[in-house]
């Protein structure tokens, strides 16, 4: 039933607004809200009540004549509004937005119906990655409600410790296998495998991070220490940590105490951390990843190249290996620029003392380029996918070398 024109809400976020408070400073950051409040107020029309309802969200009421064609007209023009360049000191900054729209609707009460529309949009287009709009439709609503459901299974699983870990060895370029990363597996019962990309930030948002986490390095690190004792007593654990994970209270005591029960020595522990859990918590992620270094962990950038790069604020932490994004390695063979950038960034590594980690290495160009610009190890599919423990100990009994295929 075709729906008549009514009143809209429309909740508005600005992508990754804490990066650019840690990468530039929150003067800077007030005044992107600044500008963002100047353009909504000077693109308003009488019936348009804008207000800023959190940190960096903003709503607006729209109180007549609006439908669902009008409600995408205007989430197209807002996205391009807000993407359009700011200049701050006579540097460009260019900020994305995710904007979530909700339509009036008789069937439900309009204020709880608006509030819960909108807000279930604005989740969407963050999810899908911002810089985007999304209308509150039937395809929307079936979606949130299935985010939901999948929120309270990975719940569940985490509860019930239900999800696994697979390994990927990380190799010297001869193929000398030196460590695995473990990577968290779901595999859900009705939907089969769940993607790591789903319920990774899934479980950050339900504040289920932590508590998976240090299962993860729970499981990892039994499993490498049997090898240790049974098979390769040199061989290094790698596993991740979120940003979220490593800004909660009490951080890095949570990761030592997963690891203690182990029998793995905290030396053969690799932490690998996004540049974002650099950049969201500067003071509290330098204190934890100090403490976890003293220790003996060893501590490694993960996806270096893909937010706000900079060595020196490697160089500012405790920080031991650097592993370029495969997006990257990717270009190698087909794109000068993608060379000479994994040059730079090798050279510059190397000259602060840091083992560098090419990832997505799949083919013999990859290895061959990476090897001659002077990259340290890889990881891919050239040597091995990620694989269940026992695939990757019958892969360790065979010996510490990969022949490639």
């Amino acid at each position: 039933m075709r729906r008549e024109p009514g009143v809209a809400l429309v909740l508005l976020d600005i992508d990754r607004f804490r990066i650019v408070n840690r990468a530039l400073g929150h003067q800077v950051g007030d005044e992107v809200l600044a500008v963002v409040a100047e353009r909504l107020l000077a693109w308003a029309s009488p019936n348009v009540t804008v207000g800023r309802v959190g940190d960096d969200e903003f709503a607006l009421i729209i109180r007549s004549g609006f439908d669902a064609r009008v409600a995408i007209a205007y989430g197209t023009h807002l996205v391009a509004l807000l993407g359009q360049p700011m200049v701050f000191r006579g540097e460009r900054l260019r900020i994305t937005v995710s904007v979530g729209i909700a339509l009036s609707d008789s069937g439900a009460s309009a204020t709880d119906y608006l509030l819960l529309g909108a807000d279930l949009a604005l989740t969407r287009a963050k999810h899908l990655g911002g810089n985007r709009f999304e209308l509150l439709d039937e395809t929307a609503r079936r979606s949130a409600v299935s985010w939901a459901q999948l929120e309270a299974d990975l719940r569940n699983a985490v509860d019930d410790r239900q999800l696994g870990v697979h390994f990927q060895p990380v190799v010297r370029f001869d193929g000398t296998i030196v460590s695995v990363e473990a990577l968290a597996r779901w595999s859900h019962p009705r939907r089969g495998s769940v993607s790591p990309c789903d319920f990774i930030p899934l479980a950050e948002e339900a504040g289920l991070i932590s508590l998976l986490g240090a299962q993860m390095i729970e499981m990892a690190a039994e499993q490498v220490a049997r090898w240790r004792r049974s098979l390769t007593p040199w061989l290094q654990l790698s596993v991740n940590v979120s940003a979220r994970q490593l800004a909660e209270e009490g951080a890095a005591g949570a990761i030592r105490d997963a690891l203690s029960s182990t029998g793995l020595m905290p030396s053969a522990v690799c932490l690998e951390l996004t540049e974002t859990a650099f950049l969201e918590d500067h003071e509290h992620a330098a204190a934890a990843l100090a403490e976890l270094r003293a220790e003996g962990m060893e501590i490694a950038v993960d996806d270096f190249g893909t937010a706000y790069s900079s060595l020196l604020y490697v160089h500012r932490f405790p920080v031991q290996a650097l592993k370029i994004d495969r997006s990257f390695v990717a270009g190698l063979g087909s794109d000068r620029t993608a060379a000479a950038i994994i040059g730079a960034v090798i050279q510059l590594a190397h000259s602060l003392g840091l083992t560098v980690i090419a990832e997505g290495v799949e083919t013999e160009q990859h290895l061959r380029a990476l090897r001659d610009l002077g990259c340290d190890l890889g990881q891919g599919y050239y040597w091995c996918p990620p694989l269940p423990a026992m695939e990757m100990e019958a892969l360790l009994r065979r010996g510490n070398q990969i022949d490639p295929g």
